[in-house]
């Protein structure tokens, strides 16, 4: 139960900002149709005579940064309501702009009007350097790359995006999903992909919080139910087990967190209620004595103030009243 960071969008950021900076040369991007940041007639493009080989233009042919010269590129992305900080002001693209010496100006819309907003810069032709972080229907890229709108990015994938082209040895279909009729790739997806796709849930451990209580990780439910008292015996005001969890879209409001509990009882449990056994055998898991055995012990499990009694029944708006600013 560690606290982990997990940096889902930096396979994501490295593959965009390697595509857009692949064009940036001659002291920044050229936006018309001819000359976009990830035209893809640049991946042809072979080093200059007598100048650096590992070079074109500004841009490094490997590794970081990417290019010499710092270059700035316009990126539209969603701004959820659960966003509590812009784009510019997170630690991944700040760090990012370090490592690869690009830029990015971002252009923030609203989730409410995302599809109406980007329909719109499609066609005006008031494009940016690229649209990050939300879909776009595949119908509108399809038809809007066929007009020249959005580039292929077929041959800058093979020539610049190594990082891509490793996770497609991995997963080859991705390729294929990625392609549209046409054999043109226009958008690349984020590929999750490792153990925390295997499994619905986690629970996190705030570790300051146990080094300050001076208390090891639990592997127990009765260690787990020990440490949750010293940490409401540290933080009077605050609740150490929530129910709550927090996922890219912000706080939400879920039984999974009191589901990943019930293994300690030799039950897997999830939303439908379905696991597979050693026999591979599909059973409805509350039927299972496991679970009743957990319920039972969740149910007299004092002290009644280190969770939140009756927190699965409330509105979202209330639990997240109830919820103190940092929580276990």
């Amino acid at each position: 139960m560690k606290k982990k960071h997990m940096l889902s969008l930096a396979l994501a950021l490295a593959m965009v900002i390697c595509l857009a900076a692949a064009c940036a040369r001659d002291g920044g991007p050229d936006n018309s149709p001819g000359n976009s940041p990830g035209n893809t007639a640049s991946a042809s493009k072979s080093p200059e005579p007598g100048g650096d080989p590992g070079m074109i233009g500004n841009m490094y042919l490997n590794g970081l940064p990417i290019v010499k010269d710092k270059v700035t590129l316009r990126f539209t992305a969603i701004r959820s309501s659960a966003h509590l900080n812009a784009w510019s002001e997170m630690q991944t693209f700040i760090d990012y702009e370090e490592l690869t010496n690009v830029h990015i100006d971002w252009i923030e819309i609203e989730e409410a009007v995302w599809a109406e907003r980007t329909q719109l810069m499609l066609s005006s032709n008031d494009l940016p350097d690229a649209f990050y972080s939300w879909p776009i229907a595949d119908n509108i890229i399809l038809n809007y790359g066929e007009q020249g709108s959005l580039i292929p990015l077929n041959d800058l994938i093979d020539t610049y995006a190594h990082n891509i082209l490793k996770g497609m040895s991995y997963h080859p279909n991705t390729r294929v999903a990625m392609t549209y009729p046409n054999g043109k790739i226009y958008a690349i997806p984020m590929q999750n992909i490792g153990a925390q796709v295997a499994l619905q849930n986690f629970l996190w451990l705030n570790m300051e919080w146990l080094a300050e209580v001076g208390m090891n990780e639990p592997t127990t439910t009765e260690e787990f139910y020990e440490v949750l008292k010293a940490f409401k015996a540290k933080y009077p005001n605050d609740i150490p087990f929530t129910f709550m969890q927090f996922t890219p879209n912000g706080l939400v409001h879920m039984q999974f967190s009191i589901m990943n509990l019930f293994g300690s009882f030799g039950v897997l449990d999830n939303d439908r209620h379905i696991m597979r056994t050693a026999s591979d055998e599909l059973v409805f898991s509350p039927a299972q004595p496991g679970y009743l055995e957990g319920l039972r012990y969740f149910t007299n499990w004092p002290p009644r103030d280190c969770w939140t009694r009756n927190l699965l029944h409330r509105p979202r708006s209330r639990c997240k009243q109830r919820l103190g600013p940092i929580t276990a």
